[in-house]
């Protein structure tokens, strides 16, 4: 295969924010353009000419990461963030919309209540293992209405560069090098918990994947200059699939009632009642980051399962958020 200088490689890309101007380290960026075509069909039929009109155009863009646990000094001159900082954002904002929407707030062009292209997340994949955890991420807009990609700043400022070719010497300053800035490592299953707001027990997670699904009305307007609709924020979706560990000294209390009222939920009730009867769900992160995943039910079973060979006792279960998630 053809070798390639350093300028033309990278595992991970520095994105900054267009608007915030946050740095994100992210390991994967792509964004795709399609069009929908429409056949025009003429008296002559298929021996005629063919016309094709072109009647949307829409962009996507997929951001793909491992969620990260980023150590760094107040002193230096940039603060990274990682993917499930993007996703916060994100779901935040979309939140507010949904809570907030009304003919009063969009009056009022300083409410907040605005989404930009950049904000139309449409689907999102959380996914919490022993080997490390990780974000999927789609959008409905091109990457380069969200981020600008920066260059390493020791390439990008060299004086070494071959301008016929684009390369680098290996010549290069090393002492123009990029400083220590941060330090950092992936979020492991031992950093995330499952909180149950009703009863205020935390869960220990083993493995866990959440999905966001946002739905959007394409909206085209006369005049806009552009054949890419604007999304309007129509509804969303929420599910996932855990696999707790419980302690065996704490198995009775998990799966059968305790002496509370069996009608309500009061603090101090097992999880097998907070289940039946809706639970709200946030998974907190060892950083302090908290995802509210909100009122839950279970939707298919609940299983336990007491190995010799894994040592612990795990209870597996897969739910489905609903209308008061936010």
């Amino acid at each position: 295969m053809p070798i390639f200088s350093s300028n033309y490689i990278s595992n991970w890309y520095k994105a900054q924010d267009i608007d915030s101007r946050n740095f994100y380290v992210l390991e994967s960026i792509r964004s795709s353009m399609s069009v929908t075509q429409s056949k025009k069909d003429y008296i002559q039929g298929d021996g005629g000419t063919h016309v094709i009109a072109p009647l949307q155009t829409v962009w996507s863009t997929e951001l793909s990461s491992p969620i990260l646990l980023i150590t760094q000094s107040d002193n230096y001159r940039e603060d990274f963030k990682d993917i499930l900082d993007i996703f916060l954002d994100s779901y935040d904002k979309l939140k507010y919309y949904y809570v907030n929407a009304s003919e009063e707030a969009f009056a009022n062009l300083n409410s907040g209540i605005f989404l930009r292209p950049k904000d139309s997340l449409a689907n999102a994949t959380l996914d919490f293992t022993e080997r490390g955890s990780s974000v999927m991420l789609t959008y409905n807009c091109k990457y380069d209405k969200k981020f600008s990609i920066n260059r390493n700043d020791t390439l990008s400022e060299s004086n070494n560069k071959d301008n016929s070719t684009g390369l680098y010497g290996v010549d290069r300053l090393y002492s123009d090098l990029d400083k220590y800035s941060f330090i950092a490592r992936t979020i492991r299953n031992y950093d995330v918990s499952l909180f149950v707001h009703e009863n205020g027990e935390k869960y220990a997670v083993k493995n866990m994947k959440l999905r966001f699904g946002f739905d959007y009305n394409a909206v085209n307007f006369i005049n806009s200059n552009t054949s890419i609709p604007f999304f309007e924020p129509k509804g969303y979706s929420i599910s996932g699939e855990v696999e707790l560990i419980i302690p065996p000294d704490k198995l009775d209390t998990f799966f059968y009632p305790v002496q509370n009222d069996d009608t309500k939920l009061t603090a101090g009730q097992n999880f097998m009642q907070l289940v039946r009867d809706k639970i709200n769900l946030s998974v907190i992160l060892s950083d302090g980051r908290i995802i509210k995943v909100g009122l839950a039910s279970l939707s298919s079973q609940v299983s336990i399962s007491m190995r010799t060979e894994s040592g612990v006792a795990t209870v597996n279960m897969q739910f489905e958020a609903f209308a008061s998630v936010i």
